[in-house]
C-alpha cells in the first residue's frame, strides 16, 4: 500500500482546531463579533468568517498567519492534521449568500505570507518582530517603513506558486498542486517517489508489486483517499491531465491509487504515462502519423503564432503554414524553414519522401517551398 503520513487523518476531528482559530480571528474593536465555521475537504481546511459588517482581508489573514506560526499550533497541525496543505479563508457578511473575499493560505509558505502582509501593515509591531525572528534577526525592532530591514527578494517575489514547484518534480508540491483539484471532491492526496522495478522499456498498466531496491527508474506514486468510493473517471482523467501539464521529465510514469478511508486495499489503480507531449508526438511522427506531424509542427512554430495543416499526396507531405494576418514577420520563409527543415530531417517520417511547405497569412496566399522529408 502507498505510504501515508504517520498519523491517520481520521484520528482527530478538525473541530478541535476551533478554539485556537477563534481566539486568533477576533474583531479589532470588539464591536463586530466574528462567527467562525470550518470544514475539511480533502487536503484543504475551509475557514468561513461571518460578521455583521465587512472584515479587512489583510487583518484577518495576518491574524491567522501569526497564529499558525505559533510553535504549539504549528506542531499540532503537523502531528494531528498532516493531510492539511492549505487553509482557504472566506469572509461573508451575515445574511449574504456570497463571500466578500476569499484567500488561500499555504502552510508551507506561512513565512512568505507573513512577509507579504507585513509590507502592507508595517504598523503591526508583533508581526514585524515575528518576521525578523523568522529571518534570523531576533533582536530586530519594528522598522519605520514597510520594506525597511526586509530582504529584497522577499519584497519582490513573496509567493512561489505550487505549479512552479511541482514542475521541478517535488512530491510535496505535486500533492498540493493536485489537491487544488481533488479537494473540491473531498479527496485527500499524498505523493511519494519509488524506484521502478526491472529494466523493461514498457511499463505494466497495473501496479501491484513493490519496487525492488537499486532500480534505475523512478515512479511517482499518488494515493487519493476518500470517505466514499469515487467514480474513477471523475478523478483519473483530470488528475492525469494535470500531471501531463507539468511536463515531469524526472519520472517515467505515475501510479494513481484510489482508496477508501479505513480500507486496506485500493479500489483501483491506474498507470499514467508521463512521457512529455512533444516526445510522444515525435515518436508518432516518425511512423508517418500525419495528425501528429501537424500538431508537432504547430507546437514548434507557436512562438511565431503559426498554425500548420498537413496532408499527404502519395509520398509527398503538404504543409500549409498559416500566420496571423497582422503579423507579416511571421511569414519569413527562412525563419519557417529553419525550424521545419531540420525537424523533418531529424524525424524522417516513414513512407514520406519529400515535403511541400506553403506559407500564407490568415487572409491571402503565400509562396510554396519544396523540401526533402
Amino acid at each position: 500500500m502507498l505510504g501515508k503520513p504517520p498519523s491517520s487523518p481520521t484520528e482527530v476531528a478538525p473541530s478541535t482546531l476551533m478554539p485556537s482559530l477563534a481566539q486568533a480571528v477576533v474583531s479589532p474593536d470588539g464591536q463586530n463579533p466574528i462567527d467562525l465555521q470550518i470544514k475539511l475537504r480533502g487536503n484543504i481546511l475551509h475557514v468561513l468568517c461571518q460578521s455583521a459588517r465587512s472584515l479587512s482581508s489583510d487583518r484577518i489573514l495576518l491574524s491567522l498567519v501569526k497564529a499558525l506560526l505559533e510553535p504549539e499550533l504549528k506542531t499540532r497541525l503537523a502531528q494531528d492534521f498532516p493531510q492539511i496543505y492549505q487553509f482557504f479563508v472566506y469572509s461573508r457578511v451575515a445574511g449574504e449568500r456570497q463571500p466578500e473575499w476569499t484567500a488561500p493560505l499555504y502552510l508551507d509558505r506561512l513565512e512568505r505570507h507573513l512577509a507579504q502582509l507585513v509590507l502592507k501593515h508595517p504598523d503591526d509591531e508583533e508581526a514585524v518582530a515575528l518576521l525578523h525572528q523568522l529571518l534570523g534577526d531576533s533582536t530586530a525592532v519594528a522598522p519605520p517603513s514597510a520594506t525597511a530591514g526586509l530582504p529584497e527578494e522577499i519584497s519582490s517575489a513573496i509567493v512561489v506558486s505550487n505549479l512552479s514547484l511541482a514542475r521541478k518534480g517535488k512530491p510535496e508540491a505535486i500533492a498540493r498542486y493536485l489537491s487544488e483539484l481533488l479537494s473540491s471532491l473531498d479527496v485527500g492526496v499524498w505523493v511519494s517517489v519509488r524506484a521502478f522495478p526491472g529494466q523493461h522499456n514498457r511499463l505494466p498498466t497495473a501496479v501491484t508489486a513493490d519496487p525492488k531496491p537499486g532500480s534505475s527508474r523512478s515512479r511517482l506514486w499518488i494515493l487519493c483517499e476518500a470517505a466514499y468510493s469515487p467514480d474513477p473517471l471523475q478523478i483519473a482523467e483530470p488528475t492525469a491531465q494535470r500531471l501531463r501539464e507539468l511536463n515531469l521529465t524526472q519520472y517515467r510514469d505515475a501510479a494513481l491509487v484510489i482508496q477508501v478511508k479505513g480500507e486496506s486495499d485500493p479500489d483501483w489503480t491506474l498507470r499514467v504515462d508521463l512521457t512529455p507531449p512533444e516526445e510522444m508526438l515525435r515518436e508518432w511522427s516518425r511512423w508517418g502519423d500525419v495528425p501528429a506531424l501537424e500538431r508537432l509542427l504547430t507546437y514548434v512554430l507557436r512562438d511565431q503564432g503559426i498554425t500548420v495543416a498537413a496532408e499527404t499526396k502519395d509520398t509527398t507531405l503538404h504543409l500549409v503554414c498559416t500566420a496571423p494576418a497582422a503579423t507579416e514577420e511571421s511569414l519569413s520563409q527562412h525563419q519557417v524553414m529553419d525550424v521545419v527543415g531540420p525537424l523533418l530531417e531529424s524525424i524522417a517520417p516513414q513512407g514520406l519522401h519529400r515535403a511541400m511547405v506553403f506559407g500564407q497569412r490568415a487572409v491571402g496566399q503565400g509562396a510554396a517551398t519544396e523540401a526533402d522529408a
